[in-house]
């Protein structure tokens, strides 16, 4: 039986985030060093909606933060097995395939290998920062704690204790 979980959709998101900030360095800052130029995903979204590069970038982190990410955690997170990262690895590289096959990343062997991993990479830290808790574990951090122990003084005693 699977456990019930709850989804904190503020951490899902902050997740996307981090992980299409990643991504889109990977393909901004480290494709020109390992291929010669920057694979610019803004442009390639922006030709496909006809649209100017700022809403390209606007659109692809869009995508990355809320919707990539809900489908993630709604709908696929509790049909792959595995730990947290494996199956976000494996929705990374559904992520990388689908784009393939709609014709968004193109080019030579290098920039497919590079956007390959930068959707990897999106995939881990995606699946690690994003993972669902157990529902008894976001109850427990809601309870109120008991006082530390060195703040517990028996009754009538006020101020700190002194030798």
């Amino acid at each position: 039986m699977v456990p019930a979980m709850r989804v904190a959709i503020g951490r899902v998101t902050l997740a996307g985030f981090v992980a299409t900030v990643v991504l889109t360095l990977s393909m901004y800052a480290v494709a020109p060093y390992l291929a010669g130029a920057p694979t610019d995903v803004a442009g390639t979204m922006a030709r496909a909606l006809d649209a100017s590069w700022e809403i390209g970038m606007l659109v692809h982190f869009i995508n990355g933060t809320v919707i990539v990410p809900a489908i993630y955690v709604y709908f696929l997170y509790p049909l792959l097995p595995g730990p947290p990262s494996a199956r976000g690895l494996v929705w990374g590289v559904l992520l990388w395939l689908l784009a393939r096959l709609v014709g968004v990343h193109g080019g030579d062997e290098l920039a497919t290998a590079i956007s390959f991993v930068a959707h990897a990479a999106y995939g881990v830290i995606l699946g690690r920062l994003a993972a669902p808790l157990p529902s008894r574990l976001m109850d427990d951090s809601r309870r109120e704690r008991p006082p530390a122990v060195r703040d517990r003084r028996p009754a009538g005693t006020a101020g700190p204790r002194t030798h």
